[in-house]
C-alpha cells in the first residue's frame, strides 16, 4: 500500500487493521473464509493478506520510530521541481 495512503488511518485504525488483517491470516490458514468490514472473503490470496499485514506493521513501526521513513526519489537528488 503506498505510504499515503496511510495518511488517512489513526494510530488506532492500523492497530485495529493489523488484528483484522492477522485474524484474515489465521482464518484461511484453516480453509476458513473471513469477513472485513462487512466483507466476506473465502480462499483469499494469502500473499495478499501478507503484503498488506506487513504494510500496516511497517507503517505503525514507521510512526514509532522504529523504521525510517521511506523518501522518494524527489527527497534524493535536488528533488524536482
Amino acid at each position: 500500500m503506498p505510504q499515503a495512503a496511510f495518511r488517512a488511518y489513526t494510530d488506532a485504525e492500523i492497530t485495529t487493521a493489523i488484528s483484522n488483517w492477522k485474524a484474515a491470516f489465521d482464518a484461511i490458514r484453516v480453509g476458513k473464509s473471513y469477513t472485513i468490514a462487512g466483507r466476506t472473503v473465502t480462499r483469499a490470496d494469502e500473499q495478499f493478506i501478507l503484503n498488506t499485514l506487513g504494510s500496516f506493521q511497517e507503517e505503525k513501526e514507521r510512526r514509532a520510530g522504529i523504521i525510517p521513513p521511506r523518501c522518494s526519489y524527489a527527497n534524493h537528488a535536488g528533488g524536482v521541481n
